[in-house]
């Protein structure tokens, strides 16, 4: 509620962009305006929040009488106009920070018809990803908090474990291929990994009519899914995007895709060549281990959060601490920071845009410590004109030192024998972006420091663009060695990689049909039909 019309407009302008419009958000004037609102017999078990401009909201909200109504949470804007006492002990929702607070109001709800109810570690990178999912198809849920890290989920009917990738399939926000039905399918393509890349190659995939398979450990999406900073490179969306937000869209194409199977809850385990031309894919869904056959395969398995440290240096401190490093961007409470001395490992675009957030809700130091500096220039500018901030490259953490909890980080720098002097730090956060999820590819020649090595890095020039040292298989996205981490670039490497995957068959000449071999693909019918017509085109040249 927001008793100006422009600046009214424009809030519910950012809550329709941060919500992905999977809430309805409606715009009042006043109090008279939400009490109709509410009297709709149809509307009060879906409306979850009030944020209102302190000014039209009465010191005594009793004169409301929202709990004969429903749970509705209540919350105030607050801005540098807006200093008065909240009544009742109303929390406040400081302007800049608006999409991220309805969020949370979002999970403190407790509606009187829950969807799904959740129980379990409420903080953790999973739950943290699962709540901005839900929030943005505006699923209906309730979340005990509890200090298990293992998660579970109500109503009994939906099967499997709570992880990001199966609560999306059981909720069908994502389809979901039946395991046996993938066990005896000859795909054409198999996908390791749903997020920017693999999703991009999938829908292309589909349009040339490739029985394609999708596998995902846990979390569709990718990583960027629960990324703090907008996405500001991706075409047609100027004013940026959220994770979350890309990945509803991504959903939505995938689910439209005919001959694309979604497996979420699959997990690749190994890759063997299977005769001269096919591969054989090793899956594992929670304890059960299965096969799948592919003629071509898309490594498109990204990065996870690993060690800081690495081995050589001292992990013992690491595995010390281990729960006080906030590791990636799902736990980032800037307000939690304030006063406080800040280390980030990593010194990408993510790094820049939390230290920002950190240094505005007043944080006394951040220091970023990393390898190279990945993030823009304007940013590395911006950093480099704010008082409190100091970047590091070249560098990396060897140790954390403290008692009960961290109080200093030792660091290297690259080249020299001994660590600098360490640096005080209160909170430690790893933006480092994570090592390559590769451990299942085993001693596979292609890989360089677990990274997936890919045409020219090879160094041959024969290569199809981003074709392994393996015939068919190719790798694209973060997993590749020198990626730049950009969602922009992903996805259109996962459609430049189906091309060359077309140039791949093409090549193949009179052996396509020993590299596709399910009959009932559109792409295998299309390259039968094309092949029958250049065989009449030679016999009606030959005859002539």
């Amino acid at each position: 509620m927001h008793p100006a019309p422009v600046e009214r407009g424009r809030l519910i302008d950012r809550m329709r962009h941060a919500c992905a419009d999977g809430l309805q958000v409606i715009g009042l004037a006043g109090l008279d305006e939400l009490a109709r609102l509410l009297s709709d017999q149809d509307r009060p078990s879906r409306v979850f929040a009030v944020i209102a401009d302190p000014r039209l909201v009465p010191d005594d909200l009793r004169s409301l009488d929202l709990d004969k109504f429903a749970p509705v949470m209540v919350a105030l804007l607050s801005g540098e106009d807006h200093d008065r006492p909240s009544p009742d002990g109303m929390p406040r929702i400081p302007l800049a920070q608006l999409e991220k607070e309805v969020e949370r109001l979002f999970f403190q709800w407790q509606p009187p018809d829950p969807e799904i109810a959740f129980e379990g570690d409420s903080g953790s990178d999973e739950a943290m990803t699962l709540r901005e999912i839900l929030f943005v198809h505006g699923v209906r849920y309730t979340w005990t908090h509890s200090s298990d890290k293992k998660i579970t989920h109500q109503p009994s009917r939906y099967k499997g474990p709570s992880t990001v990738g199966s609560v999306c399939a059981t909720l069908e926000i994502i389809p979901a291929a039946n395991h046996a039905t993938v066990e005896n399918e000859e795909y054409d393509l198999v996908i390791v990994g749903a997020g920017p890349a693999g999703m991009s190659a999938a829908v292309s995939a589909n349009e040339i009519g490739l029985r394609t398979l999708v596998i995902e450990e846990r979390q569709p999406g990718g990583r960027a899914v629960a990324a703090m900073n907008v996405i500001r490179n991706y075409l047609g969306f100027p004013q940026g995007l959220t994770g979350a937000k890309f990945f509803k869209v991504a959903a939505e194409h995938v689910r439209g895709c005919s001959h694309v199977d979604m497996c979420p809850e699959l997990s690749a385990t190994s890759l063997t060549l299977d005769g001269e031309y096919r591969y054989t894919i090793g899956v594992k869904c929670e304890n059960n281990l299965s096969r799948v056959s592919a003629a071509m395969v898309l490594l498109a398995c990204g990065l996870k959060f690993d060690y800081v440290i690495a081995e050589g240096d001292d992990r013992d401190s690491e595995n010390k601490f281990r729960e006080e490093i906030h590791r990636g961007p799902w736990d980032i409470t800037p307000e939690r920071e304030r006063r406080k001395k800040v280390v980030i490992v990593g010194a990408g675009e993510a790094a820049a845009d939390v230290t920002t957030a950190f240094m505005n809700a007043g944080c006394e130091s951040v220091t970023l410590i990393g390898l190279e500096v990945k993030m823009r220039p304007a940013s590395r500018t911006r950093l480099d004109n704010t008082k409190g901030v100091k970047i590091i490259s070249g560098a990396r953490v060897v140790s954390f030192l403290g008692n009960d909890q961290i109080e200093k980080v030792s660091y290297k720098e690259v080249g020299k024998p001994t660590s600098e002097d360490p640096i005080a730090a209160d909170s430690v956060y790893d933006l480092s972006g994570g090592t390559p999820n590769t451990e299942w590819l085993e001693n596979h020649p292609m890989k360089e420091n677990g990274f997936i090595l890919t045409d020219r890095y090879l160094g041959k020039t024969s290569n199809l663009i981003f074709e392994t040292s393996l015939s068919g298989v190719f790798a694209v996205g973060d997993v590749r060695v020198n990626s730049q981490r950009r969602i922009g670039q992903a996805v259109g490497q996962g459609v430049a990689a189906v091309a060359a995957m077309q140039v791949y068959l093409q090549e193949a000449g009179a052996d396509w049909n020993k590299i596709l071999t399910n009959k009932e693909s559109q792409a295998y019918k299309e390259m039968e039909a094309t092949r029958a017509v250049k065989s009449r085109s030679t016999a009606q040249a030959a005859d002539g």
